[in-house]
């Protein structure tokens, strides 16, 4: 297989992220819609009919309130609509992760950050001796962190919270020893969780989790598959019985787009109650 190009990697990132924020776009249209025409209680005086319409909208954002928002401005949030017409400002806070990742701010901690990370799964690579200590990190995986700080897959801040999502890569943070204990030791264990009898495991590391889900980057290949059959960083997710395989993150991220993204028609059901 040929490895996927930089300017292919940042395609596919570029309309991941471009798929996840224009569906939150939609989801957060409805969601004002919902908040502004549910039916109030008759025993609710206006005051009280105005804070629950703007709690709802801080809830789908998991803040309690929008000074807790990292903005110069706390009225961001004051009446529901207002999520709207300060729509790009929200998008813009990393920790919301509207497009699918996070992305801090300052470029200084995000390559110490990434330093950190690289050098972690590294050192539990050596480790491991034998073959498995003269792995390099992957390339594609590189370009991946060089402009996102995490892949946290569709949705937003109230449903990743409540329900079914799978965060792909938990993301920068870690010091380069806490990476380190990422990495699985024992390949035949690993082999065990989210291979086949077929897989010879050499290396990988879990990456990230979900509800029923696993996520991990392993180094093997498979005697029966051919299309697998060579020796190769690639990116899996252990769902219940299910393992999905990836030969490169291009392949993963056309998957994940869309991987468990919430049906518009179902998006008050999700957001639950304006008056409850």
């Amino acid at each position: 297989m040929n490895p996927p190009t930089e300017s292919e990697i940042i395609d596919a990132l570029d309309d991941y992220r471009n798929h996840i924020l224009e569906h939150n776009t939609k989801v957060f249209m409805l969601l004002v819609h919902v908040a502004e025409t549910a039916e109030a209680p008759e025993d609710f005086d206006d005051e009280e009919i105005a804070e629950m319409r703007r709690e709802f909208m801080w809830d789908q954002l998991c803040v309690s309130r929008p000074e807790s928002l990292p903005t110069d401005d706390p009225r961001l949030i004051t009446v529901p609509s207002d999520v709207l017409r300060w729509w790009d400002d929200i998008v813009a806070i990393p920790e919301l992760a509207l497009d699918g990742t996070v992305v801090i701010e300052a470029e200084c901690q995000r390559a110490a950050w990434r330093e950190e990370y690289r050098a972690g799964i590294e050192a539990g690579l050596r480790a491991m001796g034998g073959q498995a200590a003269k792995l390099w990190f992957p390339d594609d995986f590189a370009v991946i962190m060089e402009h996102v700080d995490s892949l946290e897959g569709p949705g937003w801040p109230l449903y990743r919270e409540h329900y079914q999502q799978v965060c792909f890569w938990n993301g920068l943070g870690e010091t380069a020893d806490a990476v380190a204990e990422r990495v699985w030791t024992d390949p035949e264990a690993l082999k065990r969780k989210v291979g086949r009898r077929s897989w010879d495991v050499l290396a990988g590391w879990e990456c990230g989790r979900g509800a029923d889900a696993t996520c991990f980057i392993v180094y093997f290949r498979d005697q029966e598959d051919q299309r697998i059959g060579y020796w190769w960083w690639r990116y899996v997710v252990h769902l219940g019985p299910d393992v999905y395989i990836f030969d490169s993150v291009v392949q993963l991220l056309g998957w994940y787009k869309t991987f468990r993204e919430p049906a518009l028609e179902f998006v008050d059901f999700i957001a639950g109650r304006v008056f409850e």
